[in-house]
């Protein structure tokens, strides 16, 4: 390749992040300008930063507990999902079972299922068990959408593992479980971490069930962020700060498992 060449697709690619990344850069600049000059116009690109609106939302709107709540939910949902689900998807794999793409297909369509058309009957059954306003109401909505999702992907992940390894497991008098345990699940844990991912970022970013389910006490990082606009108007400054604390959560947790993150996505993409 020559150097006009690379020359060409660095531009490109330079022009494409720039595209991506200016939503996320401009929310976190208004999110540390004053009011005066969020309205500027021509926009102010330099400026002092002012971390005022972070201060309101930790005092004047209770943002810790909603940033709580949504920690909690999250965490909650992505252990039972992954545990459940790559349970489900093992099982799935290794036995036969009768009608089991029948199965397959009717976990697939749960996931498929637009939320705003389940939110009736699930508002009430939530509302009977008197669970509203809870955050155990939300943990149960989005596991039924999450357990699909999970059942899936993992089965992509541990069907690609040879049934040799845990025979081999199971004949040096490991049980099925211990199999399960000793040498699928590690093998599978770039899958798991890739799974966990995009629950993580379904679960943490979902709206629909946040908002019906949920009064002032178990109020999510999205949905808290809509009391910025009113009929007087959207106080920018504000929302911009909430949603870059809704943003840095979801970055820093990315960053982290990257490594892992890239692996379980390309894991099963080359054979020999």
């Amino acid at each position: 390749m020559t150097g006009i060449k690379k020359c060409g697709i660095y531009v490109i690619l330079t022009l494409a992040a720039c595209i991506v990344l200016f939503p996320i850069i401009w929310v976190f600049m208004t999110a540390l300008k004053t009011r005066v000059a969020t309205f500027a116009m021509p926009p102010v690109w330099v400026f002092i930063p002012n971390l005022k609106n972070f201060g309101e939302l930790v005092s004047r709107y209770a943002y810790g507990r909603y940033f709580t709540n949504s920690v909690i939910v999250v965490t909650a949902v992505s252990v039972i999902s992954i545990f459940v689900g790559t349970l489900a998807a093992y099982s799935i794999t290794r036995f036969k079972i009768k009608q089991g793409k029948f199965l397959l297909f009717w976990i697939l369509s749960i996931r498929m299922m637009p939320p705003v058309a389940s939110i009736l009957p699930i508002y009430i059954i939530i509302s009977r068990l008197g669970l509203l306003d809870t955050r155990i109401a939300l943990i149960i909505a989005n596991l039924l959408f999450n357990i699909p999702l999970v059942v899936w992907l993992m089965r992509g992940f541990i069907i690609e593992l040879p049934e040799e390894l845990e025979e081999a497991a199971m004949i040096d008098g490991c049980s099925r479980l211990g199999a399960f345990l000793r040498v699928i699940l590690p093998l599978c844990l770039p899958g798991i971490v890739a799974t966990a991912t995009f629950v993580v970022i379904f679960t943490w970013n979902e709206f629909m069930y946040a908002l019906s389910l949920t009064g002032n006490v178990s109020k999510k990082m999205p949905v808290a962020i809509m009391q910025f606009v009113t009929n007087r108007g959207i106080d920018w400054n504000k929302m911009a700060a909430a949603g870059s604390l809704s943003i840095i959560p979801i970055i820093i947790f990315t960053l982290l498992i990257s490594k892992y993150l890239i692996r379980g996505l390309t894991l099963g993409a080359l054979k020999e």
